[in-house]
């Protein structure tokens, strides 16, 4: 798992993810570790808990992106188990 959150990937010019930052926990885990923190990301991000609201921009589309089906038992899971640490 690395920090799987929307400021850990910047972007180049062109809109494409150009890297990540704050690999310090990077390894081999369950994807939906990385999934489950970045969805949480994403939302958060777009509703305005952190920064401004984006209206029309839905969080669920990154399923769609990654060309998936979400897992919310999974996502659910990590979610809640990041919040002890």
């Amino acid at each position: 798992m690395m920090d799987s959150l929307i400021q850990s990937l910047p972007e180049a010019e062109n809109g494409d993810i150009s890297g990540f930052i704050d690999i310090g926990n990077c390894g081999i885990a369950d994807k939906w570790e990385d999934i489950a923190m970045l969805y949480r990301s994403l939302r958060h991000n777009f509703d305005g808990t952190y920064v401004k609201v984006y209206p029309g921009l839905d969080p669920d589309s990154f399923f769609e992106e990654l060309g998936i089906e979400s897992d919310r038992e999974k996502i659910d899971y990590y979610i809640l188990l990041d919040e002890l640490f």
